[in-house]
């Protein structure tokens, strides 16, 4: 909270930590992060309603303030989705990771912060972050240039798809030998699952369906659509979410899972035994609605 709150060094007169420069979640490019803004804005949230006597000093409310009006900035409506970065930014030239969006940690950001939403109550239906997740989906599934031929195998199979980081990812784990457009992850597939179940929740919760036209392409995906009554679509995105969570599990290792799976063959490859990737499943599982059909 101390370093959140204070500027570098202390008494500098720079602006506090939040307001600052930070990298994104993949640790590769540095920038204005919408992961870090909504990780920070919950946290600044959750420590102002604490009631475990934690004293919340009053420069909370002005971060909570900064950081509610910062996150819609990074809406991008050329591509339809929330940028990485708020921009103007550009990734490292040195590091060739252009484009970086649509990037999966929109929905990372969803799942461990608070994002923009119009019903506090029901973040998940919020129809940016819907369009957003939508357009990261379609990078692996129907983009000529980006999608794996694994995920037309696992289609006909009736499962997955398996979902990468973002559309110039080029990390295999040989850093001698870096492959475009690299390779499915397991935690980026299973934060994706999470966020069908807590979307089925939002709509099963409210009777409503998002009838938002940003929200026809996420719905579409789901094998869904907003005309749909409120548990049919529930029930589709349940569907949705554990056919990812079914594709993990039928190319993991003997249910062992590493950092990402051969965009060609689906086999396991990169870091093994992720805990990242275990702990993605476990969340995933958990947020799975025990009305799930």
């Amino acid at each position: 909270m101390n370093f959140l709150l204070s500027g570098l060094p202390a008494g500098s007169g720079s602006p506090p930590s939040y307001q600052r420069s930070t990298t994104s979640p993949w640790e590769e490019e540095s920038g204005s992060s919408f992961f870090a803004r909504a990780v920070q804005l919950r946290f600044f949230q959750e420590l102002s309603a604490n009631t475990a006597g934690i004293p919340v000093p009053p420069e909370v409310d002005d971060g909570i303030t900064w950081l509610t009006g910062a996150l819609p900035r990074h809406w991008n409506d050329e591509l339809g989705c929330y940028l990485s970065f708020e921009p103007p930014w550009k990734p490292d030239p040195n590091k060739n990771h252009d484009p970086y969006d649509p990037n999966a940690d929109i929905v990372l950001a969803a799942l461990y912060g608070t994002i923009p939403a119009e019903d506090e109550k029901h973040p998940f239906l919020d129809a940016k972050l819907l369009a957003s997740a939508s357009a990261i989906r379609l990078i692996w599934t129907d983009a000529q240039a980006t999608k794996y031929p694994v995920n037309a195998e696992d289609a006909d199979r009736g499962f997955g798809p398996l979902l990468g980081r973002y559309p110039s990812d080029y990390y295999d784990g040989d850093t001698n030998d870096p492959q475009t457009p690299g390779h499915p992850w397991s935690l980026c597939t299973s934060a994706f699952a999470e966020l069908y179940y807590h979307v089925a929740e939002d709509v099963a919760a409210t009777s409503m369906v998002p009838s938002n036209p940003l929200a026809v392409d996420f719905l579409k995906q789901a094998k869904s659509r907003s005309t749909d009554a409120a548990d049919s679509v529930a029930q589709a995105l349940c569907r949705a979410g554990d056919a990812m969570l079914r594709g993990l599990i039928f190319h993991s290792d003997d249910l062992q899972l590493g950092e990402q799976f051969d965009r060609e063959t689906g086999f396991e490859r990169s870091l093994a035994n992720l805990t990242w990737s275990y702990a993605s499943f476990l969340s995933a599982v958990r947020a799975r609605p025990a009305w799930a059909p």
